[in-house]
């Protein structure tokens, strides 16, 4: 939605308006509320705590463009996000196939702590 507002596609009133700062406090709020879910994704599988990783750094790309710390971010935050997306698709795929077939056909790995 930052992206869009800055952009202009709510027009062009919305755009001037609004402060893009004050999403990255937004941002830094979730990357907070990612990073508590990152340390108890360590007894989960790996994928599961990869994907949390990549989480966090999504929030912190978009936080640092958001105030204004370079393009570079912008660009960290939509490869994560493309990386979230692709590995969400192999969790989702390898829980429903383990499950469906009843063995490990999908590995995810085990979890770093037991």
């Amino acid at each position: 939605m930052s992206w869009l507002i800055k952009l202009g596609c709510f027009g062009e009133t919305l755009a001037q308006a609004v402060d893009v700062k004050q999403l990255g406090f937004v941002f830094v709020g979730y990357m907070i509320l990612t990073i508590v879910f990152t340390i108890s994704g360590l007894k989960m599988s790996k994928a599961m705590f990869v994907l949390l990783i990549l989480i966090v750094v999504l929030f912190l790309g978009l936080a640092l463009d958001s105030f204004g710390c370079g393009h570079a971010w912008h660009a960290v935050a939509a490869y994560a996000e493309l990386a979230i997306s692709l590995l969400t698709f192999y969790i989702l795929a390898a829980k429903y196939l383990n499950s469906f077939f009843g063995k490990n056909i999908v590995p995810v790995g085990s979890p770093i702590l037991k």
